[in-house]
């Protein structure tokens, strides 16, 4: 035990040790002394200068590598790899334990400094528990896939389905939009659905969303009428806007091609040439023929190497009129045409128009007062809707035209398969003239070269050739050849003009990107035998 000076004494030290496994008395104290100090003052930064009368004296046991008392508290931990005694050996270790020497150490320091700080947990005051209110579950009336349906649907306003209603109850359906208001349509209650909901007298707040939707529906007065009312109201002007622009197109077209006069000629010419070459056959002398005709006039091919009856037709054709293939450009809009399917556009013109008729006889039966707000919108769209019925009809007399014009049966006749046929038939013809322009500058060029050969060959074979390069391309590389195989064997003028034809060749670099290679490794050699 500590003395009451609070220095350790020899016996209380013992007391200590004891608690060892090897217990050794402690040794008498050294006498205090100023190079001591001085000794623990340099070795003992992080202390203080001086040590307190706490500090006891302490001496290592020889051989022994622990004989410390025990701390009292929890120590922190100092991250070191520990030898082995077995590989201890004659180390340092071994010479420090062999050189022990009495220390001064206050342990009681020693553990206010080191040891585990224990965080100090402040004790709030207790505040009453409040415990979540337990969620009361929705009641749903309706199927789980309607219900789902119903509440996607809602989910896409902020306000909900109190939005949706007060657009319905004030015939807003601007503020809806015409694409919910279209989506609302198959979402409507049914009888059934409308008596399970207003069957429901429990709590109104434990309702599912879409139940309540529905009860809240239920209670406007004509909510389906009002509803279709406003959504034709919405979309109307952009259909009947959408559905005029079609069908002047497709009656605009049909006329085109009945009126277009060189179009006429070209297919009179085809009759002409076409009658010429089926002379004697089944098939001549004919009085017409029918569209399905137009894409095999390529099938038919002539005696040239890439020449159909098509190219000659064409050629044939602006031999005699220069503007007569203006009909591929007056009508480049047959694709476009082709798109527009008059069937589904009849289909959509009668929906429209049907639609408009039924809500209008609905609105003149209701006696919710609705039917003033809608009554100069009805009465407008009344008038639409003849003048589509005319417009329709007369796209259907141009292709009842159009379709004997061609000698077609108007039964089996559709204008978009005619615009299509056109449209790919006069994409043919704008490529046929570009191939029948470009074989006649090749052979107006060959025509050219012909003429030097033949100047060339009545001067008897003097004078230099003018460079012909698809000529002389096969000539100029076998001479190449020649010379690197060293038979070439020529006067001296002779291989100067030949050495003059080959850097001719040159400026073909993107014609003649193989022969030029072969100059690279032949010049040098070309070069030796001019010298």
């Amino acid at each position: 035990m500590p003395s009451a000076s609070g220095v350790l004494s020899p016996s209380s030290l013992a007391g200590y040790s004891s608690q060892q496994k090897n217990y050794v008395s402690p040794p008498p104290p050294i006498p205090n002394s100023d190079s001591f100090e001085t000794l623990m003052l340099h070795r003992r930064h992080s202390l203080p200068a001086y040590l307190p009368d706490s500090a006891s004296l302490w001496t290592p046991v020889k051989d022994k590598s622990n004989t410390l008392p025990l701390p009292k508290r929890k120590m922190k931990t100092l991250s070191w790899t520990k030898i082995p005694v077995s590989m201890i050996g004659e180390s340092v270790w071994t010479e420090m334990q062999s050189e022990a020497k009495s220390l001064r150490v206050d342990f009681k320091q020693m553990e206010e400094l080191f040891c585990q700080k224990t965080a100090t947990v402040q004790h709030r005051k207790s505040s009453p528990v409040t415990l979540p209110a337990p969620i009361t579950p929705k009641i749903t009336l309706l199927e789980t896939k309607r219900d789902l349906a119903v509440n996607i649907y809602l989910k896409q306003f902020k306000l909900g389905g109190k939005a949706v209603i007060e657009g319905i109850k004030n015939l807003k359906g601007g503020d809806i939009g015409p694409e919910k208001l279209k989506a609302l349509l198959p979402l409507l209650p049914t009888e059934k659905e409308l008596t399970s909901v207003r069957s429901y007298s429990g709590d109104l707040d434990r309702l599912g969303e879409a139940e309540k939707f529905y009860l809240q529906l239920s209670e406007v007065p004509s909510f389906v009428l009002r509803i279709r009312a406003m959504l034709l109201k919405e979309e109307f002007p952009l259909r009947t806007s959408e559905l005029r622009e079609q069908l002047n197109a497709v009656a605009d077209a049909c006329n085109k091609l009945k009126a277009n006069k060189r179009l006429k000629e070209f297919l009179a010419l085809v009759l002409q040439l076409g009658n010429y070459i089926n002379a004697g056959s089944y098939a001549g002398n004919a009085a017409g023929f029918t569209l399905s005709t137009l894409p095999k006039l390529l099938e038919i091919k002539a005696n040239k190497p890439r020449l159909t009856f098509l190219h000659y037709v064409v050629e044939v054709a602006e031999a005699n009129n220069k503007e007569m293939l203006q009909f591929t450009e007056d009508m480049s809009n047959m694709k476009e045409m082709a798109r527009i399917s008059v069937e589904l556009l009849q289909e959509e013109v009668m929906k429209l128009i049907s639609d408009v008729k039924h809500v209008a006889s609905q609105l003149k039966e209701d006696t919710s007062g609705i039917r003033v707000q809608f009554k100069d919108f009805f009465k407008a769209a009344l008038k639409c809707s003849n003048e589509l019925q005319q417009a329709m009809n007369k796209v259907k007399a141009c292709t009842h035209a159009l379709a004997k014009h061609f000698c077609e049966d108007p039964k089996k006749f559709k204008p978009e398969e005619c615009f299509h046929l056109f449209a790919e038939f006069f994409t043919i013809i704008q490529r046929v003239r570009l191939e029948n322009e470009e074989k006649r500058k090749s052979e107006q060029q060959q025509i050219q070269e012909q003429m030097e050969t033949n100047k060339v060959t009545a001067n008897g074979g003097r004078g230099r050739k003018k460079f012909l390069p698809h000529r002389q391309y096969t000539a100029a590389k076998q001479i190449l050849r020649d010379i690197c195989s060293k038979n070439f064997k020529l006067r001296r003028t002779e291989a100067q003009v030949i050495f003059k034809e080959i850097h001719h060749i040159l400026s073909f670099p993107a014609l003649y990107t193989t022969l030029m290679q072969t100059i690279n490794a032949s010049q040098s050699k070309v070069v030796n035998y001019k010298r």
